[in-house]
Parts: C-alpha cells; sequence; structure tokens
C-alpha cells in the first residue's frame, strides 16, 4: 500500500475536487443554454400560451404495486391524445387543450379503466396516479370519476402493501402537504424513526451505525467520517419522489443492515417548470443575539466563512518533515536557536475563546426544475443550491463523571474523578449543491446523472472550570479551554440507467455507478489547561496558577485530515415468473462492488516553557513577547527561551486504509396460496480490509470474511387493507 504525505493527500484531495468543479460547472452551464435558447424548450412554452394542459401519472398493478411498462393511455374524445407508460409505469400526455375529457386505460390481461371528469386546467398538470387490477376472467371495463379517485399515492401504498419487506414510504404528493422542507424533516412522519440534531436518522431507536442510507439505490458516503449516518436535511424536499424505509433485511439491500435501511429517490422527470425560493431565520434566547457568545479568536466564520485559510498550518511547518531543534541544543547553538525561534513564531499564539456576538440562525434554498425535450428526447432536470448558517450556545452546563472502585460487593460508593461547569458556543455555515439531469432515450430505457456536493463549517469554542478530585487536592479549581475547526466537503457523482427487454423475458436491468469523495479537515485544534488554589498569605488570599505535565498535556495544537474515496457499482435484473394465485412473482438477482480508499493524518505540535510562569490571562501568557527567544534573559553564552514548540506527531496515528466488498445475491418472490407468499433468497458478500499505520514497528491489519446472508419473509393477507408479516435474516 503507498502511503501519501499530509501535502500529497491534501494535493490530491484539492485536485480532484477541483476536476469536480469543472465538470460539474461545465454540465450546469451547457444544459442551461440548451433548456433556455433551444428551440426545442420553446416549442413547449409556445404550447403552454394556446391554452393546453397536461395530463400525467403513474400506473402500477393493484396486487403487487410494481409499475406497468407500455400501458396504454389515451383520451376518449381524441385517441390521438395518448401516451404508453414507461420503465417506471409514468405516462405523460401533454398539449391537451383546455376541457374535460374521459381518460381510458388500458394494459394487456388488466381490466381496462375509463375516468371521467378529468379537469385539464391552462399550463396546468392534472396528475392522475391509477391502479389496475388483474384480469383473471372477463371482466367489464371499470368506470369512475377522477373528482373520487382517491389512489394518488397508489403506487407507493401498493408497493408498501406487497414489498417484499417490511417498509414504510412517504410519497413526493405527502411530503408537500405536510410542508417539509428537507428528507430529514419528511422522515419525521414515518413510524419507528427518529431525527437527531435535525439531520440524523435512528430507526427503532438504535443509533446511525445501524442504518444505511442509500440515494437512487446506491451508496452515499456521510459528509461527516465520525457518523456513519448520512445527513438527510441536505436533501431538499421538492426533489424528492419518495423516501423508502425498509425495515427487514432482504438480500438485495448491503450485508450491513440492521436496524432499518432509507432509500431517497429523486424526481427523473419534473411536472412543469418551477422555481422555488425559501428563506427563514430562527431565534434561541440562548444562543442568538448574545454579547457573551464565545468564539474562536483566530477568526469568525461571517456570512461567506474562510475558516480554513485562517487556521492553515503555517508555511515554515508545511513540511512534515521539518526538523524542529530540541531546547538542549538550542541553548548554546546560536544557529538552532534562531531556527526554533522562527518556527515558534510561526504560529498564531491565541489559544483561548473570546466573547463575541451572535446574529440570528438563517437559512435559504433556492431549486428550479423543468421537463422539456432534447433533440425529441424527454429531458428532466433539477438543481439547487442551499446556504444554513446557526449558532448554539449553553453556559450552564455540566460535565462528570463518577467510577466505581473496589470490588462491587465491598462498596457501593462512587468516586468523582471530576465535575465540571461546561460553557460552549457553536457556530455552523453549511454549503450544499444538487444537480439531477435525467433523458428517456425510449420509453424502455432511462438514463440519469445525479451531482451533489456539500460543505460545512463548524467553529467551536469551549471553557471548562471544576473540581478534578482524582488527580489535584479538593480546593483546587482545573481550568481548560478548546478552541476547535471543522471543516467536511463530500462530492458525489451517480450515472444511472434503468431497462426493460420486452422480448427477452420482460427483463428489468437496473444499474448504477457512483464516485464519491469526502474530506473532514481539523486544522489547530488547541487545548490550554491549567488550575489554580487559593492560599492565604500574611493575611491576604494569593491565588496560585500551575500548569502541570504531570496531570494533564500542555498546550497543544492539532493539524488533521481525513479524506474517504469510494467507487461504488451495482446491478439488479429482474425476471417475472409465471404467475398464481392472482399474485405476481418473481426472480430477482444482481451484483454489487465497493471499493475504499481511507487515509488519516495527524501532526501535533505542543508549548513548552523554559522561563515563564502563567499568572491567569491566557491572552498575556501567549503573547509574541513571551514566544520564542527572551532577549532579556539570554546571555553571551546561553540562549533562554518562553515558549517554543516540539513535535509530538506519532507515526502510529498516522494510516491508510482500503476497503473492498463484493457480494452476488439471489431472491424470489413466490404465492404459496392466495393469502400467502414467500420472498426468500441469501447474500454471498466478501469483504477485505487492510490498514496500515505509518510506524513501522507495527504490523498490518488484515480482514478477509466471507459470509452468506440468508433471508426469509412471509405474507398473509388478512384482507384487502391488512398483512401479517414474519421475517428471519442474518447480517453482519
Amino acid at each position: 500500500m503507498k502511503k501519501l504525505n499530509s501535502n500529497q493527500s491534501f494535493y490530491y484531495f484539492q485536485k480532484r475536487q477541483m476536476m469536480n468543479s469543472v465538470i460539474s460547472s461545465a454540465i450546469v452551464v451547457v444544459l442551461s443554454l440548451i433548456l433556455t435558447l433551444s428551440p426545442f424548450g420553446a416549442l413547449y412554452s409556445q404550447q403552454e400560451t394556446v391554452k393546453r394542459g397536461v395530463i400525467s401519472g403513474k400506473i402500477v398493478d393493484a396486487q403487487s404495486g410494481e409499475p406497468l411498462i407500455g400501458a396504454n393511455v389515451y383520451l376518449k374524445e381524441n385517441n390521438t391524445l395518448g401516451s404508453p407508460t414507461d420503465i417506471e409505469g409514468n405516462y405523460r400526455i401533454l398539449y391537451v387543450p383546455v376541457g374535460t375529457y374521459t381518460l381510458i386505460v388500458g394494459y394487456v390481461s388488466y381490466a381496462s379503466m375509463e375516468i371521467t371528469e378529468v379537469v385539464v386546467k391552462e399550463g396546468d398538470v392534472t396528475k392522475l396516479d391509477i391502479s389496475l387490477e388483474p384480469a383473471v376472467e372477463e371482466m367489464e371495463e371499470i368506470v369512475i370519476t377522477a373528482s373520487r379517485l382517491k389512489n394518488s399515492e397508489a403506487s407507493l401504498l401498493k408497493e408498501r402493501q406487497f414489498a417484499f419487506a417490511i417498509s414504510d414510504a412517504i410519497s413526493s404528493e405527502k411530503i408537500s402537504k405536510s410542508g417539509s422542507s428537507d428528507a430529514a424533516d419528511a422522515m419525521k412522519k414515518v413510524t419507528g424513526a427518529s431525527i437527531v440534531d435535525n439531520k440524523y436518522i435512528f430507526i427503532r431507536g438504535l443509533g446511525e451505525r445501524y442504518t444505511n442510507t442509500q440515494f437512487n439505490n446506491a451508496a452515499i458516503p456521510s459528509a461527516d467520517p465520525d457518523k456513519k449516518a448520512v445527513q438527510l436535511d441536505l436533501f431538499p424536499a421538492s426533489f424528492i419522489d419518495n423516501i423508502v424505509t425498509v425495515k427487514s433485511f432482504t438480500p438485495d439491500k448491503p450485508g450491513d443492515f440492521t436496524g432499518g435501511s432509507v432509500n431517497i429517490e429523486t424526481k427523473s422527470f419534473p411536472e412543469q417548470f418551477k422555481v422555488t425560493f425559501s428563506s427563514s431565520t430562527s431565534y434561541n434566547s440562548q444562543s442568538n443575539l448574545k454579547d457573551s457568545f464565545l468564539l474562536d479568536p483566530s477568526g469568525k466564520l461571517g456570512f461567506i466563512p474562510n475558516g480554513l485559510d485562517d487556521r492553515s498550518i503555517p508555511g515554515a511547518l508545511a513540511d512534515p518533515f521539518v526538523d524542529i531543534p530540541d531546547i538542549g541544543s538550542a541553548w548554546t547553538d546560536p544557529d538552532k536557536a534562531a531556527e526554533l525561534d522562527r518556527l515558534s513564531r510561526s504560529f498564531d499564539p491565541k489559544m483561548a475563546p473570546v466573547n463575541g456576538s451572535s446574529p440570528l440562525n438563517q437559512n435559504y434554498q433556492l431549486s428550479i426544475e423543468n421537463q422539456a425535450s432534447l433533440f425529441g428526447k424527454p429531458l428532466g432536470f433539477l438543481g439547487s443550491l442551499t446556504y444554513a448558517r446557526s449558532f448554539k450556545s449553553y453556559n450552564d452546563g455540566r460535565t462528570a463523571r463518577w467510577q466505581l472502585t473496589g470490588h462491587v460487593d465491598d462498596t457501593d460508593l462512587l468516586n468523582n474523578d471530576f465535575d465540571l461547569n461546561d460553557n460552549k458556543s457553536t457556530e455552523q455555515v453549511v454549503i450544499g449543491g444538487l444537480f439531477d439531469i435525467s433523458v428517456k432515450m425510449t420509453p424502455e430505457h432511462q438514463f440519469k446523472y445525479n451531482f451533489m456536493y456539500n460543505k460545512k463549517m463548524e467553529s467551536n469554542a469551549r471553557y471548562q472550570y471544576g473540581t478534578f478530585p482524582r488527580d489535584m487536592v479538593p480546593e483546587a479549581v482545573y481550568e481548560t479551554r478548546t478552541l476547535q475547526y471543522i471543516e467536511r466537503y463530500m462530492n458525489f457523482n451517480q450515472f444511472s440507467g434503468k431497462h426493460y427487454f420486452k422480448n427477452l423475458l420482460d427483463m428489468r436491468f437496473n444499474w448504477n455507478f457512483s464516485v464519491s469523495s469526502s474530506k473532514q479537515d481539523e486544522p489547530d485544534l488547541r487545548f490550554f489547561t491549567n488550575n489554580y488554589t487559593d492560599r492565604e498569605r500574611n493575611g491576604t488570599i494569593e491565588r496560585v496558577y500551575s500548569i502541570r505535565p504531570s496531570i494533564y498535556p500542555l498546550p497543544t495544537r492539532y493539524f488533521r485530515d481525513l479524506t474517504e474515496d469510494n467507487n461504488n457499482f451495482k446491478a439488479d435484473i429482474t425476471i417475472p415468473i409465471k404467475k398464481w394465485s392472482r399474485i405476481n412473482s418473481n426472480l430477482k438477482f444482481g451484483m454489487s462492488y465497493l471499493d475504499t480508499d481511507h487515509n488519516f493524518r495527524e501532526r501535533r505540535f505542543e508549548y513548552k516553557q523554559d522561563k515563564l510562569k502563567y499568572y491567569g490571562d491566557p491572552d498575556d501568557y501567549f503573547k509574541m513577547e513571551n514566544v520564542g527567544i527572551l532577549e532579556d534573559l539570554s546571555t553571551q553564552y546561553l540562549t533562554r527561551f518562553g515558549h517554543y514548540i516540539a513535535n509530538l506527531t506519532t507515526p502510529a496515528n498516522n494510516f491508510d486504509g482500503t476497503q473492498e466488498i463484493f457480494a452476488s445475491y439471489l431472491m424470489a418472490k413466490l404465492p404459496i396460496t392466495y393469502n400467502l407468499s414467500v420472498i426468500g433468497g441469501f447474500r454471498y458478500e466478501t469483504t477485505k480490509i487492510d490498514v496500515a499505520s505509518h510506524d513501522e514497528n507495527l504490523g498490518k491489519g488484515h480482514l478477509d470474511d466471507k459470509d452468506i446472508l440468508p433471508s426469509l419473509n412471509l405474507i398473509y393477507q388478512l384482507n384487502d387493507n391488512m398483512n401479517l408479516r414474519a421475517a428471519y435474516s442474518k447480517t453482519l
């Protein structure tokens, strides 16, 4: 495994970021020109101005919820106005003159349907989702009125009813009616799902590590490398076609499934042109409009953040192999003393929070969607930009720990390790973008491209003080300060296709390929800890400060970055098999491959003191006059220092890791009786993980596992609206 130093790793990520940005910008510009200047988009607009509208929707099997491909939908009054359904069961009838019509729906081996009183309005889209009943014997045409058609969520409800696994689903229509602004907000309406911190999902009370999230049926990395869960607030509600939450394992799901699997499906072909802009603000009496908000003095994030530049490692120390002279040689060697002085002074000496003001929280979102025609082919696109800035703070927190010492049978007392008052403030800025384009080459063949970018910047300032009985005398007061800035990036690119082959066993073939990169930068994480004791001397109380490296670390600065690159491919084939018991049956099989590169770099510098004492003021203690050579104490033969830095980087903390997961699966849905169906199969998954530390004295970590993961689901239909389910599975 090839190791990259921190500079090489950063350069590689930056280069990849630049390429992604250039490609994405080029796509946006080209498509914007096509859709605004081409005659195809203009043609649609001109048609709309002559009092015409659109009828669209989705046709599904009433028994299974599966889309019906090639169903015929047309107007009784004018059979030249019609549309076949595509691979997803969608139909779209364009340029319908304003008026009231009767819609005819027909499909081989299904009862035809006639829907009356379908009203078409100028420049509007009339949405009708329909479920057809299989015709096991000759049936008369079903006639209903559009005003009484209540199955606008038919596809999702039927899909959920006859799904392979226990699931919940929420459609774009329901999301719109609920007023949800993003996927996280929408998931609050799903039974058994909990949203933590307004973005992370917990299924059935299980933590984020037990949940996997997919985006258009493909694995998506988290923007937070410390968490497995994806931040659901990144997905605007206007983009979402549906969200399906599966709660029992089936072989076509990843093997790390435990609590649940969430799949966010974006719209492919929006119904009509729409521009949406939303803004919101919020106020918290504890966090906003406060002058006591703790800030990092290195630089406030501001409306347009520049936190990484303000806190990047000094140029003098950028080389990870830079030689920092030790204090022993610097005392007597003028050249080494000058070098140690130069390197020590290269840091911004601020080590403690300061008080500042915090404005209101604010959130902005702009989205654009449309469906047009490109060279005679239906083209759908969606684009979104989001910006959010928020503030969180508390000044009355408490952090404490008690420990049971001795044998549990000998004592029932807990000893206090520490008990600290806690004050913390967090400023956060999130910038994101999402772009989706779909093209339908024929009704049976559809291609799609998704791009998502997210950048999250977070500045934390914290001050804690209190007692530390485990290591200090009871009258001593422990103080610690933390300044932390974290910047996270995520790029996600996905290409996918859906295909239907009528003459090849009615086979459906779905595939997707995704490339993603994520990075967490944590520049200049700073800790400064001390303690003080009030002592009486000569009738007065004197406060004595101390910095004790024997108990806690000296003032420390960390520079960390974590990068992860993923390549993911997935393919699924579904073949319908002979029907019996009026239930559609099918055989499904496929494979997936995930390749991950994971790299972590950390550098640690510690401030040591030669001839300095701390008197309680961090700003005075770390002022530039106290850093490096102290001219007034140095002599002809001995150079004395104030603060000077030492490199405490540990090679063992730096590592490179790779992961390869290959999986194949086979599953089938078979009806046993009219009411009872069984869904069973297995997943074969191989996992290879290699981890190599930069400490050559440590061995490499290696994992090579092969697992067979069986699954069995039983569905018993009690009546048309009620199912009884049982499931067994094994997961990793």
